[in-house]
């Protein structure tokens, strides 16, 4: 009789920088945390961390021509989300976006807050580095919580 057994699930997933494209990936990596027993609020979690993500990919790294692959990482400890841009748009390097998460937002700012609110708000680690060919490379994750039989 098998007590258990290792779950690991890898996806990667290269699409168009179009906005278009997001909205099937969050949804896959919802059902990705669901069917991996994470907790349903932290899988609505990953669905708004996949979006700003990519978003950012697209926005900031990204031009009509570029790819940004989005890789998901799954297993029974946690879930690692990556995302990578080519550089092609208005790109920072890691450092700069580093910093930028680090400093203080005003109040009556209307963007430029959703690493550091979202990402950093729902995840337990991010790490950004700048990819040798170019562009960024942000991979976050997020451990699962212990949950009792019944939760």
């Amino acid at each position: 009789m098998i007590s258990s057994y290792d779950r690991r699930m890898h996806y990667k997933v290269t699409f168009p920088a179009d906005y278009k494209n997001i909205p099937p990936l969050r949804e896959m990596v919802y059902r990705i945390a669901i069917l991996d027993e994470f907790d349903k609020k932290d899988a609505e979690h990953l669905k708004s961390v996949v979006d700003e993500l990519c978003n950012n990919a697209i926005e900031w790294g990204s031009q009509p021509t570029s790819e940004v692959i989005l890789e998901v990482y799954s297993d029974d400890k946690h879930m690692k989300i990556t995302c990578r841009d080519q550089g092609h748009g208005n790109k920072l390097p890691s450092g700069e976006v580093l910093n930028k998460l680090d400093e203080e937002v005003q109040e009556s700012a209307a963007r430029g807050r959703g690493l550091r609110m979202i990402v950093r708000g729902f995840m337990d680690e991010i790490t950004i580095n700048d990819r040798k060919d170019g562009g960024l490379k942000i991979q976050t994750t997020l451990n699962k919580k212990h949950q009792t039989p019944n939760s």
